[in-house]
C-alpha cells in the first residue's frame, strides 16, 4: 500500500469512527454510552388512549368520563371531594376521556362544577341504596308495563350496573316477544336512559363490541343488543357472551394490520332483545347465563322513546320527564364515585354452581336493605323459570334418565352403540341411515353421536375402546352425584334403581 493510499484509508477510518460516536451519542442522548437516559425516555412521545372509566385495574382511584359544560374530563373522588382532571398520565401512555362524537351513547353532562357539587351533597346527605332503588323502581314503572317481578328485577339490576366491575360475575337478560308494540324494546330503552353507560345497538357484530369494551379495563359499559335474532349464528359474538359473564373474561383477536394477537375484555351486563328466545342447539352456554323475559303487551304511562328523542323535548311535559331521567343518571354516577371503595359484604345466597354465580352479586349489593327480600324473591322466581326452561330445552335430563333405565339391563358397562339405539327409540325424531352418527330430533334439533358421548362422560362415565366398539363405564356414586349437580336427580324411579345398585355393590 502506497503512502497516499494509507493516508486515504486513515481518513476514511477517522470519518467512520466519528460517525459511529455521533450515532452513539444520539442514541444515548449525549452521554456517549449508547444507553437511553431518563431524559430521553421523558422526551419519547406517549400514545393516548380513549377510555370511559379507569381505576388502574381496581388498584387506584376511580376515574369516570363525563362532559363538564361541553368539555371532556374525568371525575374522581379523593379525600372526600369530587374533582376533575383532563387526562390520566401513566409511564407509557396517556388516557383521555372521549369527545362528544366518540360516545356510543348519550354522554353524562354536568352544566357546571356547581351542579356537580350539588349532586355530591345529595349523595352525602340524602340517598342510600334503598332510596335509589325505590326511585329507580318508580321511574321504571312509568315506562314499563310488565309484571311486578320484572319491574323489580329491572330496577335492581339498573342500580347494580353502576357497580358491575366490583363483582366477579353477572347474568344476562334474554328478552323476547312476537309482534310489534309489546314492549320488549321499551325495556332496552329504559336501560339506555338510566343504566350505567348503556350502549344500545341493532343487531351488533363482534367487531362493534371489541371497539366498545376495549383493552383498557373490564366493565366499560353495558350492552343492549336489539333486533338480535341472528346473534346465535355469530361465533365471535357467542364467544364474547360466553366469556363475558365473568370479570376475568377476555376474547382474543388477530390484528390484521400487525398480525399480532390482541386480547379484548368482554365482561359487562348484557341484554339480548329478539322475536324468539335463543336456540339451545346454538347458544346453550349463553342460555345458562341468562334470565328470560317474555314481554307482553301493556299500556305504560309514558313512551320512553318519546322522552329520549331530542325533538320531543320541546314539549314541556316530556322535557320534565327527560330532566328527571338525566338527573337520576347523574345521581347514580356520583353515588358510584363516592361509594366505589365501600366494602362488599359476603352473603350466603343458599345457591351453588351457576345459580350462585348469577344471583349472588345482586344479592350482595342489596344486603341489609329493606327491599332485599323483595328482590331475592323476584330473582328466585326468574331462577326457577330459567332452570325449568333448561330442563325443557336441554337433552341432559332425558339422557340421564335413559342411562339410569339401562343400568339394570346392561350393568355399569354399556356400549355406545346401545346408548345411541336407546336414544333413537326414546326420543322422537327422524333418522337418516345415510347419516348414522346424527339424529334429527323433534325437540332438541340435530344431535350427534360424538356430542352424546361427551355428555355421558359428564355423568362421571369413562370411555374405553374394545374389540367391538367403544363402551361407557359408569360409577354409581358418580352418576348419583352428577344427577344432583345437573339438578336431574328428581325421578323417584331413578332414585330406587340407583339405590338398589349401590346396595348390591
Amino acid at each position: 500500500m502506497t503512502t497516499l493510499e494509507e493516508d486515504k484509508y486513515e481518513a476514511l477510518e477517522e470519518v467512520f469512527d466519528r460517525d459511529l460516536e455521533d450515532s452513539l451519542k444520539e442514541l444515548g442522548n449525549g452521554n456517549g454510552n449508547g444507553k437511553f437516559t431518563k431524559k430521553a425516555q421523558k422526551q419519547a412521545p406517549k400514545h393516548d388512549y380513549m377510555t370511559f372509566k379507569y381505576s388502574s385495574r381496581f388498584r387506584g382511584v376511580l376515574h369516570e368520563a363525563i362532559l363538564l359544560n361541553g368539555t371532556p374530563v374525568f371525575l374522581k373522588y379523593e379525600n372526600g371531594q369530587i374533582t376533575t382532571v383532563p387526562t390520566i398520565e401513566e409511564q407509557d401512555r396517556v388516557l383521555r376521556p372521549p369527545s362528544i362524537e366518540e360516545y356510543p351513547y348519550e354522554p353524562i353532562e354536568f352544566n357546571s362544577y356547581k351542579e356537580l357539587k350539588k349532586f355530591q351533597q345529595i349523595v352525602f346527605e340524602e340517598v342510600d341504596r334503598e332510596i335509589l332503588f325505590q326511585k329507580i323502581l318508580e321511574t321504571v314503572s312509568l315506562y314499563v308495563d310488565q309484571d311486578e317481578e320484572i319491574r323489580i328485577l329491572i330496577s335492581a339490576i339498573i342500580l347494580w350496573t353502576y357497580f358491575q366491575d366490583l363483582f366477579p360475575t353477572t347474568h344476562y337478560y334474554d328478552i323476547s316477544g312476537t309482534g310489534n308494540g309489546i314492549g320488549k324494546s321499551t325495556i332496552g330503552h329504559v336501560f339506555e336512559g338510566i343504566a350505567y353507560r348503556a350502549v344500545r345497538m341493532t343487531d351488533p357484530s363482534a367487531a362493534n363490541l371489541y371497539r366498545i369494551l376495549g383493552k383498557i379495563e373490564p366493565g366499560q359499559c353495558i350492552i343492549i343488543a336489539d333486533e338480535a335474532d341472528r346473534l346465535h349464528t355469530d361465533k365471535d359474538m357467542l364467544s364474547i357472551l360466553k366469556e363475558g359473564y365473568t370479570v376475568l373474561g377476555r376474547v382474543s383477536k388477530i390484528n390484521k394490520n400487525t398480525e399480532k394477537q390482541e386480547f379484548f375484555f368482554s365482561y359487562c351486563f348484557k341484554i339480548r332483545i329478539a322475536e324468539e328466545p335463543m336456540r339451545p342447539s346454538f347458544a346453550k352456554g349463553v342460555i345458562d347465563r341468562s334470565f328470560t323475559i317474555k314481554a307482553i303487551k301493556g299500556i305504560p304511562t309514558y313512551d320512553i322513546k318519546e322522552v329520549l328523542h331530542p325533538a320531543y323535548r320541546r314539549n314541556e311535559k316530556l322535557q320534565k320527564l327527560y330532566t328527571n331521567l338525566n338527573n337520576l343518571r347523574k345521581l347514580l354516577l356520583v353515588y358510584r364515585l363516592v361509594h366505589f371503595e365501600d366494602p362488599i359484604i359476603d352473603v350466603d345466597a343458599g345457591l351453588s354452581g351457576r345459580d350462585k354465580e348469577l344471583c349472588k352479586p345482586l344479592l350482595q349489593l342489596f344486603h341489609n336493605t329493606k327491599s332485599y327480600s323483595k328482590i331475592a324473591n323476584a330473582m328466585k322466581s326468574f331462577l326457577v323459570k330459567k332452570n325449568k326452561r333448561k330442563k325443557k330445552v336441554s337433552i341432559e335430563p332425558v339422557l340421564y334418565g335413559i342411562i339410569v333405565d339401562m343400568i339394570p339391563r346392561y350393568g355399569t358397562t354399556i356400549s355406545v352403540a346401545n346408548i345411541w339405539d336407546e336414544i333413537r327409540s326414546k326420543i322422537g325424531g327422524v333418522y337418516d341411515e345415510k347419516k348414522p352418527n346424527e339424529y334429527q330430533t323433534f325437540d332438541y334439533d340435530t344431535i350427534y353421536r360424538s356430542t352424546i358421548t361427551k355428555i355421558v362422560e359428564g355423568f362421571g362415565a369413562d370411555r374405553e375402546h374394545r374389540m367391538h366398539g367403544n363402551v361407557m363405564i359408569f360409577d354409581k356414586d358418580e352418576l348419583v352425584k352428577a344427577g344432583k349437580m345437573y339438578r336431574l336427580y328428581t325421578s323417584s324411579r331413578n332414585d330406587c334403581i340407583l339405590r338398589g345398585l349401590t346396595k348390591k355393590a
